[in-house]
């Protein structure tokens, strides 16, 4: 043991000697050395593994045809992330996702790093028989290690490449235009949905939402939408009555999901693309506004159902309807009705859309007070009603939008 430390004592304090005479010599590039390869920490490590020189030494030339190899596999994926997450970025308009940008700078610096020892090795004329050992165990070592840095960046770090799009999600990071909630009850019902959302634990799959037209539906969605944007993979679908074919639900789900309509024009297969960018998706919440009939959720290609036993799945689906048998249908008992607006608060609102003095007459405010009942206090139609009534200071203009709403309602 005693004379395996002094040769051992021996040998280190030889090596760098020998190193630091090529350094004098100009041998090596100390500066390439700092920046590389962190000299103080890997000669360190690298003493540290004197048994093992040898192995380096003898080792190193199936080493590096074997290194020359894996760059070669290494430079041909990257070429080939590096032209489709472009192309991605053209076609969608969406960034890179920071994981796919982090991937092609390593890439690219670990190839510069085999470059580097191979050229160095190949260009290497010191004639000191014990540095030239040294220099080719320390690159015996370094090889190993670019190895096994090429098997990462192959392996688990490269599994974006199968697993999902290489650009951000359509619908991600993408906070859409909204204005602040209206009504308390719309704000309790905010809440909930959100924390419904956030539950991992909650069974349920679908929430459904109802209420007349104008009550503020796609608005409360919109909110819902943004809240979620740092949580989720997240995509709100706007649905017309022209929509609800399956081949048309299954075109703007797609646009939204992926930004371009599917080619394959076999509903079947169609399903199929969407039921599987979906499952790739970590955790999604998929928001249907506007529905006007029940939709088959296995024919459109959502793998989602009430039941979240029946198809287990990390996405959650929100739809909104006119029609309370709609939402009934198709969320079960997760039913919410979305109520009008209090008295106060549709009459907050009305003041808030006029903008311009109402006429200065003791009996505007009744009138006022019965056009907002006329219109139900839904948020929508008594923003219509005040804002035709923006810049009228004549209070027989209002008595006539008054009548004509007794009229027609």
């Amino acid at each position: 043991m005693i004379e395996y430390l002094n040769f051992t004592s021996i040998t280190v304090v030889l090596t760098i000697i020998t190193l630091l005479h090529a350094v004098w010599m100009r041998s090596l590039d100390l500066g390439r050395i700092w920046q590389k390869i962190q000299p103080l920490k890997d000669v360190f490590d690298f003493l540290c593994k004197l048994p093992k020189w040898l192995n380096y030494y003898n080792d190193l030339n199936y080493n590096l045809e074997k290194l020359d190899r894996k760059r070669e596999s290494l430079h041909t994926r990257e070429t080939d992330v590096s032209l489709q997450v472009t192309l991605d970025e053209n076609k969608t308009g969406f960034e890179r996702r920071q994981e796919v940008a982090n991937w092609l700078r390593d890439a690219t610096s670990t190839r510069g790093d085999v470059s580097v020892i191979l050229n160095n090795l190949e260009n290497w004329t010191e004639w000191n028989l014990l540095l030239y050992f040294v220099y080719l165990a320390w690159s015996g070592n370094r090889v190993e290690k670019l190895i096994a840095e090429i098997d990462e960046l192959m392996g688990p770090r490269s599994s974006f490449c199968e697993n999902g799009s290489l650009v951000l999600d359509a619908g991600r990071k993408i906070p859409l235009p909204s204005a602040n909630l209206l009504g308390y009850k719309t704000s309790e019902l905010f809440q909930e949905i959100v924390g419904w959302a956030r539950n991992d634990e909650d069974p349920a799959k679908i929430i459904g939402v109802y209420g007349d037209e104008g009550i503020g539906k796609s608005a409360l969605m919109i909110e819902i939408h943004n809240e979620l944007l740092r949580d989720f993979n997240i995509y709100m679908v706007a649905i017309d009555r022209k929509d609800m074919s399956v081949n048309r639900l299954q075109s703007k789900i797609a646009k939204e999901l992926l930004g371009e309509d599917l080619k394959d024009e076999d509903e079947i297969k169609r399903a199929a693309m969407l039921s599987n960018v979906l499952r790739n998706k970590n955790r999604f919440v998929l928001i249907f506004d506007g529905l006007h009939e029940d939709v088959d959720l296995d024919k459109v290609g959502i793998p989602i159902h009430l039941n979240g036993h029946i198809q287990p799945s990390q996405g959650k689906l929100i739809i909104t309807s006119r029609n309370i048998a709609v939402a009934r249908r198709m969320a079960g008992h997760k039913t919410h009705l979305l109520k009008p607006l209090s008295d106060e608060e549709a009459e907050e609102l009305f003041d808030r859309e006029l903008i311009t003095p109402p006429p200065n007459h003791p009996d505007i405010g009744s009138i006022k007070r019965e056009i907002i009942r006329k219109r139900c206090n839904i948020p929508g139609k008594v923003k219509n009603i005040a804002r035709d009534l923006r810049g009228q200071d004549d209070i027989s203009e209002w008595r006539i939008k008054l009548e004509e709403l007794v009229v027609y309602s």
